[in-house]
């Protein structure tokens, strides 16, 4: 009994002394997943130069493209002294200022036995006088950064930092070198080397209602005709602006080096007028050009060009031989072959009544006849002059009181001259005249 009481003891006195054992360990061993300090100067940003923009009257920066020195004109306007007569951005120039105000670095360089070679520099004058030099060497290999060395320190700095040095004069221009409002075109021509191409403007309403179209524009050169709206519309949407891609030279003595004029593209919105004049394209595809008020070449995409130089004068003209708005009519006598139909419009007040040869008829099957006889489509234009009697006319009575006559007279085997009041300039299909001629029986018979 008493054997069993001591052994008691001795468990219990071991238990606490494991327990004590296992208390220490957890309040002075060190955890093994705590994370050890970091050295944090090697990750936070080593501040180089630190100052407000407004402090800074000029940059100059050197580098193997150029030496310029950018300056604060006032307080809002910037420029570069050694290129005044070039335009550039203000807002890209005031960037400069903002660069050089604030420049830290990733680390600092030490016990290194690196020598350091200068790609860059960029001299910082502050409007005390006092000038704060910075130089850029090359590209640290495994890092993303550069060598920079100020006041014989060297540290490294991000590449984009790094950039702020190393820029072309011309990166400082706006390449968004114009503008244009397709919705409100009025006017739109082409040249080449000198010799007109195409005339195109808007029509106003009288003269677009003596096309009998539903055309918007006209064509004034090389014929005065309407211009369809859809083909038009499809070169409008590429007409949105100028873009350079580069900026090749200023003030250039010699543009045939370039081509520059060989295709020149005017077009007038409701803002301004922009002459755009196009040359050769260069390696990679893209195109010279020049601003007419601009004394500089650039590149730009071709793709505009393009359009323009492929465009075909009269494939943009109306196709239709002639287009009026049935409101406007109050008959139509529409003659072929051994075949006379006159289609009437009767207005009363508000009632309208419609008749085909004196013959009443529904409203829809009218107006499905009348589109029989509006739907003829020319298919190129009159080379020769032809005379003879029609075997094919339409004559349109309006509710003004005019009229307008539309003949069929033998061109050719396959071809009609389409005389429109005596003057021909277009010639159709004579199977397309026959067709229509077909279609407005069987919907009459219908």
């Amino acid at each position: 009994m008493q054997n069993k009481l001591i052994r008691n003891i001795i468990f219990s006195v071991v238990g606490l002394l494991i327990l004590g054992g296992a208390y220490y360990y957890v309040e002075k061993i060190p955890d093994k997943n705590e994370q050890k300090p970091t050295d944090t100067a090697q990750t936070e940003k080593i501040e180089i130069i630190n100052i407000k923009s407004e402090d800074i009257k000029e940059v100059t920066i050197k580098n193997e493209n150029a030496q310029y020195t950018v300056y604060r004109k006032d307080k809002d306007n910037y420029g570069i002294k050694e290129f005044g007569n070039i335009e550039f951005s203000n807002v890209k120039l005031s960037i400069v200022f903002s660069d050089f105000a604030s420049v830290s670095a990733k680390k600092e360089v030490t016990g290194s036995q690196l020598d350091f070679v200068s790609k860059a520099t960029a001299d910082v004058v502050l409007n005390d006088g006092s000038v704060k030099s910075l130089a850029v060497g090359d590209k640290v290999i495994g890092d993303d950064g550069y060598f920079l060395k100020y006041n014989d320190k060297l540290f490294i700095i991000d590449t984009y930092k790094a950039d702020s040095f190393l820029k072309k004069v011309n990166s400082y221009r706006d390449t968004n070198l114009a503008a244009i409002d397709n919705t409100s075109i009025s006017k739109f021509s082409l040249a080449n080397s000198g010799s007109q191409l195409v005339e195109i403007r808007t029509g106003e309403a009288k003269e677009l209602e003596k096309f009998g179209t539903t055309a918007s524009f006209v064509m004034t050169y090389p014929k005065y005709m309407s211009v369809n709206s859809e083909k038009f519309g499809k070169i409008l949407e590429q007409a949105t602006g100028v873009t350079a891609i580069d900026f090749v030279e200023d003030n250039p003595k010699d543009l045939s080096k370039y081509g520059i004029g060989k295709l020149i593209f005017t077009v007038t919105d409701k803002e301004h007028t922009l002459t755009v004049k196009y040359g050769d394209k260069d390696k990679d595809g893209n195109v010279y050009a020049m601003l007419a008020d601009k004394n500089f070449v650039f590149t730009t995409n071709s793709g505009l060009s393009d359009t323009l130089s492929k465009i075909e004068p009269l494939g943009l003209i109306d196709t239709f031989a002639h287009i009026v708005n049935i409101d406007k009519v109050n008959s139509v006598v529409f003659k072929g072959p051994g075949k006379t139909y006159t289609l009437t419009i009767k207005r009363e007040g508000e009632n309208t009544t419609y008749f085909i040869n004196d013959a009443e008829i529904k409203e829809d099957v009218f107006k499905k006849a009348y589109q029989a006889v509006l739907g003829i489509f020319t298919n190129g234009f009159s080379q020769k002059t032809v005379s003879g009697e029609p075997e094919y006319s339409a004559v349109y009575h309006y509710t003004d009181g005019t009229k307008d006559t539309i003949e069929f007279v033998n061109y050719d085997e396959r071809n009609y001259a389409v005389f429109k009041n005596g003057v021909s300039d277009y010639i159709i299909l004579k199977k397309s005249l026959a067709a229509q001629m077909t279609e407005l029986e069987n919907t009459i018979n219908q």
